[in-house]
């Protein structure tokens, strides 16, 4: 009876998700562990009744030493029901503080980057019940707002990809008994049982909570959903009023109408803002609660000169608007170019698509030249501009010169990819330097 519960869920929460293109191709995240076992046989099963076709991703996250075999038994696993699956490897090992959170932001970085590549549109995960819930106390716990505590949605979009949650709405209880009703193995995770992390001790906690009536998993889930449709309602707002006034630049800065903070809700105002902090300084978490809010108070008292905030630049009194670009000093160390895509200072995709021998040994790093500096680079190159070249030149702010990404070869200025301008003998067409965002502007994800 478990089973059929489990699949019954699963088939009835993918209704929710359509309609999907004729013989829909579809990525499963699957790291191994319970819940993602569940996900792949519940998602086999019904794509054997849809002429669905599924690819199978898992990640090679490299923090611990089993790692790489977890990865090969997934792969195993998925061979054995008849489905390829696809092994992606972080690059470099992880170092620092929070390098779940690093692990997690790569993890969807080389999963919705894959399925961009091979034009999959769906990539299922194998968020439940228990893991909403989870979320939902580990944000209440650092003071989140309504935007937090909304936790997940079954369906958001990433770098162009759609999200599906079908398990969101299971408990673990259920996919514990689906699994041993079914006698699917699955890969164990240690950190699971490790108090150092908050799941590990929220997840000891919970059910004693639960027993006393203090607190349930459906009532917390309704919560939830309440929520959610609050949110929903201000999201709205803000995509109105984000139309209406602010300009985002492929050069990496934003111009918002100073008129935008005295007509938007204090509510909307300060996610904009923290929105527009994160894009501009190459955030992937939100900026500190205590951060927005003194900025947001100088803001409402004009006129503000110049300040620095998150690694952005805000000027205001510019033709009425307000600028935030990326402060210079915060910004990133050069990168080594090589095959491939690589993220430059959290803003900019750069990619090389041609390994040649006489472009070798190039990095990308700031420009740090502003308007007079590289005309006069332009001249001493012989280099000359077309008319969209000129009046991109002209439009582009002062301040933002020194931001742009360039390209260097044994420390010799040779490229400026936004001007599309480079030296003699230089091919400049085998490189590529495109703003991207962490996060949207509006309709904000959450993971």
């Amino acid at each position: 009876m478990e089973t059929i519960l489990l699949e019954q869920a699963f088939t009835e929460n993918m209704k929710q998700f359509e309609p999907f293109e004729n013989k829909p191709v579809l990525a499963l995240a699957v790291s191994g562990g319970p819940d993602s076992m569940a996900l792949l046989h519940c998602a086999t099963r019904w794509m054997r009744s849809r002429q669905a076709s599924l690819t199978v991703l898992t990640v090679n996250h490299q923090l611990r030493a089993e790692a790489k075999d977890e990865v090969t038994k997934v792969a195993e696993w998925a061979e054995n029901l008849g489905l390829s699956c696809h092994i992606l490897t972080i690059p470099d090992k992880l170092s620092g503080n929070n390098m779940s959170a690093q692990a997690r932001e790569w993890r969807y970085r080389l999963l919705t980057g894959w399925c961009r590549d091979n034009h999959v549109l769906h990539l299922l995960t194998a968020h439940h019940q228990d893991d909403q819930v989870e979320t939902f106390f580990n944000r209440l716990e650092r003071g989140s707002g309504l935007e937090g505590l909304s936790c997940m949605r079954q369906i958001t979009y990433m770098n162009g990809v759609r999200l599906l949650r079908p398990l969101l709405s299971s408990p673990k209880e259920l996919i514990s008994q689906f699994l041993l009703k079914e006698k699917i193995d699955w890969v164990k995770d240690p950190t699971n049982e490790d108090d150092n992390y908050f799941r590990a001790r929220f997840r000891k906690i919970f059910p004693q909570l639960s027993d006393q009536g203090l607190v349930s998993a459906p009532r917390v889930m309704l919560a939830i959903a309440n929520l959610q449709r609050a949110n929903a309602m201000i999201e709205d707002e803000l995509s109105r009023l984000t139309a209406q006034y602010i300009e985002i630049s492929p050069a990496g800065y934003m111009m918002i109408d100073t008129g935008f903070f005295n007509k938007a809700p204090a509510e909307v105002a300060l996610r904009v803002l923290n929105r527009c902090l994160m894009i501009i300084g190459g955030h992937r978490d939100s900026v500190r609660y205590s951060t927005l809010d003194h900025l947001y108070q100088r803001l409402l008292q004009a006129p503000l000169s110049t300040a620095t905030s998150a690694g952005c630049c805000v000027v205001g009194g510019i033709k009425n608007k307000i600028m935030i670009y990326r402060e210079r000093h915060a910004m990133a160390a050069p990168l080594k170019l090589e095959f491939g895509e690589q993220l430059w200072d959290c803003r900019f995709i750069v990619t090389y698509t041609a390994a040649k021998k006489d472009q070798m040994h190039c990095h990308v790093g700031q420009l740090s030249l502003g308007r007079s500096a590289l005309l006069k680079w332009l001249k001493s190159n012989l280099i000359t501009l077309n008319p969209v070249q000129r009046h991109l030149l002209k439009n582009l702010p002062s301040q933002v010169y020194p931001t742009l990404p360039a390209i260097y070869q044994q420390d010799q200025l040779v490229a400026v990819p936004y001007f599309n301008c480079h030296i003699p003998l230089f091919n400049l067409s085998d490189f590529s330097a495109v703003l991207w965002t962490a996060r949207s502007l509006t309709k904000m994800e959450s993971i």
